[in-house]
């Protein structure tokens, strides 16, 4: 009967600790996640100059185990704004992989969304390929028209990564291309 107990009281002995692991993991995933995360949010922000009032990102739980391998399997990006090439992008969204947690600081993949308001796109137009041009929509097709050149058709397209500009007018030049 005493080895029954005994047994009973190393089991429970055993459940206890295995429990007591599991919670002080949970708390020590919590702790690291939450002395991460603002440095790695300040990482990203630095990195694609993101402007906004909040710049949020949420990793997959459990974070331990992405610390321990150095890099964060993927995050999610929630940010007002961004500028680059002298345009500024708003509404962005995204995702990120394969995120280094020490230096250097490497994204291995990112994926984001923006929007690029139509004065904003006019304005890069004028910039970079020196025309002045006027955007507008019709049943979810984008318009360009070349201001003072009726004959000039212009199509504005992605092309791996890179908008293109391309014109038909009598002088077109060679397009050009806008940094994406």
């Amino acid at each position: 009967m005493a080895s029954r107990h005994g047994r009973g009281v190393a089991r429970s002995w055993a459940v206890t600790l295995v429990l007591a692991t599991l919670v002080a993991m949970t708390v020590a995933d919590r702790l690291l996640y939450r002395a991460y995360v603002p440095a790695i949010v300040e990482r990203v922000d630095g990195a694609l100059a993101l402007d906004g009032s909040e710049v949020t990102l949420s990793t997959p739980y459990p974070f331990l185990p992405q610390w321990m391998s150095g890099s964060l399997r993927s995050i999610s990006i929630d940010a007002d704004s961004f500028s680059t090439g002298g345009a500024r992008f708003v509404d962005v969204t995204g995702s990120a992989s394969g995120v280094g947690l020490h230096e250097p600081f490497v994204i291995d993949a990112l994926d984001l969304g923006a929007t690029l308001t139509f004065s904003e796109l006019e304005d890069l137009i004028d910039r970079r390929c020196h025309l002045s041009v006027s955007l507008s929509e019709s049943d979810g097709a984008l318009l360009v028209q070349r201001a003072g050149a009726a004959d000039t058709e212009i199509k504005l397209r992605a092309r791996g990564g890179v908008l293109v500009l391309e014109s038909s007018s009598a002088d077109p030049g060679s397009p050009d291309a806008l940094p994406d």
